[in-house]
Order: structure tokens, then sequence, then C-alpha cells
């Protein structure tokens, strides 16, 4: 999977991950942990690694911007400004 990385420099294989994975989607291999099509990326395993050696790297999809048309957008100001989180 994509999405979830392992700092295998961190990770010492206590196999938390693998337990607590709610759709046994984490299995151990000899090179250490891998991911199968099974994950949902619910975060489970991220939360509950005591190590804090997995994380999600998210990416944003691939969009046609030419067929969003027609929408309305409220943003926040502050001091005339828009607020950064609208950015």
């Amino acid at each position: 999977m994509d999405f979830l990385h392992f700092n295998v420099a961190r990770c010492d294989l206590c196999g938390q991950c693998i337990h607590n994975c709610p759709f046994q989607a984490l299995r151990m291999e000899e090179k250490g942990i891998a991911v199968s099509e099974a994950c949902r990326m619910c975060g489970v395993c991220v939360r509950c690694c005591p190590q804090k050696a997995i994380s999600f790297e998210q990416k944003a999809g691939t969009v046609d911007k030419k067929a969003w048309k027609d929408f309305l957008i409220y943003v926040e100001q502050e001091l005339g400004d828009i607020h950064p989180v609208a950015c």
C-alpha cells in the first residue's frame, strides 16, 4: 500500500499493528511488515504503534477542475484578508 509508510529504523517488530488491525491487512514477512489490499487506512495501526514507526502519506488525486462549476464558496476573513485555512 503506497499510503502507509513504516520507519524501519524505529520499528522493533513488536506486532502491535498486526494484532490491532481490524481488517487483518498487515502481516509479518522476512523484510518486515507488509500491507495488503485489505487496508482501509483507518489509522488504528498508526495510533497503536508504541514506537511511532507508522505514518500516512496522503496524496491528492488528480481531478479535471474544468468540470468544477456553479459552486458557491464562503471564506472566512480576518482583518480584511482571507483566513489562511481557506487557501
